[in-house]
């Protein structure tokens, strides 16, 4: 009926596949930051980096490596696949973050290149050149073409980022649709000041009674018996519906762009048991956040002459503690002397 018309259901698993398909053409790479897989991983990640301590450091490289500068260091070796903070001794040492360098350099060694630093302050920015000695530069995800820039995981798997990234935006723009309530009401289309003055009476409304036409009447329609209406005075709601495949996509492809990112896809899924969660935890501390933090570790120990700094995560040990300390036990009565032992089950301090 005008001017309504039958919407189309998109139900099937292969039609969502196949609009992922079309919006993944459409798309490229700009929106694979805003992510919601990015933003947890990255999220994640800070958030570990910033619980983390170092050991071997003098006094001035403690005041400096802070929780905020370790967790910088830890949300963009996930956003972008690298870090990088420029060395400056003013008065006392410091680490700035830049948002944007340039490497120059024709000899392969790392020794002899120079870097354009960009860093970004309130009133504008500050720029300055440096040898790679005055630069502490974390990368990981670096290819054989460019082994000295950094990839974030969704950028190396380019598709799979484009992917979610348009996915969700395609499930966001059926969130952004029209929502409300409709009132159906029996008004003569002759007389345009109906639908106002019935929004008038209704928006009197204070929990009092008051008389209005009913509907069952069929007035408007010549009194047809088809078009009268049954239950008098029955909104109905109009809202978001997005079709249960693109939504189920849409998860499927999140879990798939955390595990890329270092997310085991347990803790992305809301179905997981905790059993499963503590050991995608384990998954997570031994495969994502210590391999990770071992990178900045050799990094701060190179640039800012600390042979012996180390990077530790008590705090977050602690939530496998009980089963490391089985298994510390399991290698004594094997008969492994226990330094190894608690080497093996990262308990060495």
């Amino acid at each position: 009926m005008w001017p309504f018309r039958k919407v189309e259901r998109r139900s099937s698993w292969s039609d969502a596949v196949a609009q992922l398909e079309q919006l993944t053409a459409e798309g490229g790479l700009e929106r694979i930051i805003a992510t919601s897989a990015m933003e947890i991983a990255s999220g994640m990640i800070e958030r570990a980096f910033n619980s983390s301590t170092v050991s071997g450091a003098n006094d001035a490289l403690q005041s400096i490596l802070r929780p905020a500068t370790m967790g910088y260091i830890g949300r963009q070796l996930i956003v972008q696949g690298e870090s990088l903070h420029l060395i400056r001794i003013n008065g006392a040492i410091e680490l700035i973050p830049a948002n944007n360098w340039e490497i120059y350099g024709e000899d392969p060694s790392v020794a002899s290149w120079q870097y354009d630093v960009y860093c970004s302050t309130p009133s504008g920015q500050y720029s300055k050149r440096v040898s790679s000695d005055d630069v502490v530069h974390v990368l990981c995800g670096a290819g054989r073409d460019r082994p000295w820039s950094g990839q974030s995981g969704l950028r190396n798997a380019k598709d799979l980022g484009t992917g979610h990234a348009r996915i969700e935006s395609s499930v966001a723009k059926e969130l952004r649709g029209p929502a409300g309530r409709l009132l159906p009401a029996p008004m003569d289309p002759a007389n345009e000041d109906a639908p106002a003055a019935l929004m008038a009476v209704i928006k009197q409304l204070v929990g009092g009674p008051i008389l209005v036409e009913s509907m069952s009447s069929g007035h408007g329609n010549l009194l047809r018996a088809d078009a009268r209406i049954s239950s008098d005075w029955q909104q109905r709601r109009i809202g978001p519906d997005p079709p249960a495949a693109l939504v189920q996509l849409r998860n499927e492809i999140q879990q798939t762009a955390g595990m890329v990112l270092g997310l085991p896809g347990e803790l992305l899924r809301s179905d997981a048991s905790s059993q499963a969660r503590r050991e995608a935890w384990r998954q997570l501390y031994f495969g994502t956040i210590l391999p990770l933090a071992r990178l900045t570790e050799s990094e701060l120990r190179s640039k800012l002459d600390a042979p012996s700094l180390r990077i530790h995560f008590d705090e977050l040990g602690a939530s496998d503690l009980q089963a490391r300390a089985r298994s510390f036990q399991a290698f004594a009565k094997a008969g492994l002397d226990h330094k190894t032992a608690l080497k093996l089950c990262g308990l060495e301090t």
